[in-house]
């Protein structure tokens, strides 16, 4: 059996103190290899399908809008909205991460800006972003800080401003069938995620998604997660759909879509033995749909965009 966390664990200020510098250490480490993934153009990229979202929805907004990305690692999406004539703002507390972004912007000649430094702490303008986003940035947040971040947002964001948050997809345990699964069986999680991955089967393909009000409450975590990606940080947070549309609401936030990330054709277990094929049918599937709920849960990450309440 695994072990549980606890109220005590979540308020553990050692707890949350070792997350953090375990992500930040991991993140000024990695940013090399994250710079060259990230340059990588294959039939398939989950970095490059999550910008795409981000762009999609940042082009329906006038041109000179603000744009703030969280958590920018090295800044590829950032330096694509500056090229685009957004005013573009990349934020990450992986000082390597930042030193990455400054030369790709003065390679990419744009004005992106860059900033280091605890998003809860930079002194940025308040209700000035039209869209913020956060991709792969929640996962490393200590539980209790949570809707403290979601609020941070919304201290930031403009009138009917777009907030994106793109994190890692428990539903997927379902579906995976590794130790992922097992976890949530031990959990005792694993009817009630089957339930909400059932109830996506049920729905139109952009339908509304009322239906997940039902699965708001954040089911109970491991005290450390298997290794994914070689980011060796021990305890890296998964939510359900449910689980995040619940705390944006309370938050402020009308919950406007789901956009399913990185379908995944075959099971983990044999997805090295089909590579070529999964990243065809994962591009099939961004392509021809983009927006399909009902893809949902055989997809290892997920964006939520969300309205500001006026």
């Amino acid at each position: 059996m695994i072990g549980l966390f606890t109220e005590n664990t979540y308020n553990s200020q050692m707890a949350r103190e070792k997350q953090q510098q375990q992500a930040k250490n991991a993140f000024n480490d990695g940013a090399a290899k994250w710079q060259r993934k990230s340059a990588i153009k294959g039939v398939y990229s989950l970095i490059e399908h999550r910008n795409s979202i981000v762009l999609g929805e940042l082009q329906k907004r006038p041109k000179r809008a603000k744009f703030l990305d969280i958590g920018c690692g090295t800044g590829q999406l950032v330096i694509e909205a500056g090229k685009n004539d957004y005013e573009a703002i990349g934020v990450d507390y992986a000082e390597e991460m930042i030193r990455h972004c400054n030369e790709n912007r003065l390679i990419a000649r744009t004005q992106a800006e860059f900033q280091f430094g605890s998003i809860f702490d930079l002194p940025l303008e308040k209700r000035s972003f039209e869209v913020v986003s956060a991709l792969g940035f929640i996962e490393y947040l200590p539980q209790v800080q949570l809707e403290k971040f979601f609020l941070r947002v919304t201290d930031l964001i403009s009138e009917k401003g777009l907030f994106l948050v793109g994190t890692r997809n428990r539903l997927f345990n379902i579906t995976a069938l590794n130790r992922f699964s097992e976890i949530e069986i031990e959990l005792g999680n694993f009817e009630n995620l089957t339930q909400q991955a059932i109830a996506f089967q049920d729905v139109s393909p952009t339908g509304n998604l009322e239906f997940l009000d039902q699965f708001g409450r954040i089911e109970p975590q491991p005290e450390t997660h298997p290794e994914t990606g070689g980011i060796r940080v021990d305890t890296r947070y998964q939510y359900s759909p449910g689980e995040i549309c619940h705390r944006l609401k309370r938050a402020g936030y009308v919950v406007e879509r789901i956009y399913p990330v990185h379908y995944h054709p075959f099971p983990p277990a044999c997805k090295s033995d089909h590579l070529e094929e999964h990243a065809r049918v994962a591009a099939y599937a961004q392509q021809r749909a983009p927006r399909d709920l009902r893809l949902v849960p055989w997809c290892s990450s997920m964006i939520i965009s969300a309205y500001r309440k006026t």
